[in-house]
């Protein structure tokens, strides 16, 4: 099982599923090639992980200390 906080586990060992991968303090978020966020690790954020795992169209993602950026395709972040 990946991290600690209940993160989805579904992360796959290779990362050619992947469109992009980015960090924060203690988390990792993966874009995948079909739009959707791959998110795993211990973070203090865990409680909206559905929000971000719902997320469908996602072009780009980027992260930081303690935070989640996503640009949708039409442009929305």
């Amino acid at each position: 099982e990946w991290g600690r906080t209940g993160l989805p586990t579904d992360v796959p060992t290779s990362p050619r599923g992947f469109k992009a991968i980015t960090s924060g303090s203690s988390f990792n978020v993966a874009l995948r090639h079909d739009g959707t966020l791959a998110l795993w690790g211990s973070w203090s954020l865990a409680g909206t992980n559905n929000a971000w795992a719902s997320l469908r169209g996602v072009a780009a993602v980027a992260a930081g200390l303690d935070h989640i950026m996503a640009l949708h395709r039409d442009g929305k972040v």
